[in-house]
């Protein structure tokens, strides 16, 4: 089948495997700081390998609905990291902390989103 995109397709998904393999995310215990991000990572993935066999014309059966909850669960988690990013960005545009005090302020922000 060559469907319009599948290139593209094809190219993301190589350009993820070569992103994991250089930062070494994939092995090893890098996740274990990053829970909630390595959960998004996951969840993508397998849209990804569900969405590739519907692609390559092969039958997943009955699990669209599968498909459907995990899409669901990765798009809840990414819109939990973006709604706290903006959040931090309204903070900050209201607040008048200092270089230090906004370091910690944002470190701590972002623990919040990993752990």
């Amino acid at each position: 089948m060559n469907y319009k995109g599948l290139k593209e397709f094809r190219k993301s998904l190589e350009l993820i495997n070569k992103i994991r393999k250089e930062r070494g995310i994939a092995y090893g215990n890098g996740w274990r700081k990053a829970p909630l991000l390595y959960n998004i990572y996951q969840l993508y993935g397998k849209v990804l390998r569900m969405l590739w066999i519907i692609v390559e014309g092969k039958s997943i059966g009955n699990n669209y609905e599968k498909l459907i909850d995990t899409a669901a669960d990765a798009i809840i988690y990414s819109f939990f990291i973006l709604e706290t990013i903006i959040d931090i960005n309204s903070e900050l545009e209201r607040s008048n902390l200092n270089k230090k005090e906004l370091e910690i302020y944002i470190k701590r922000r972002f623990y919040d989103i990993i752990k």
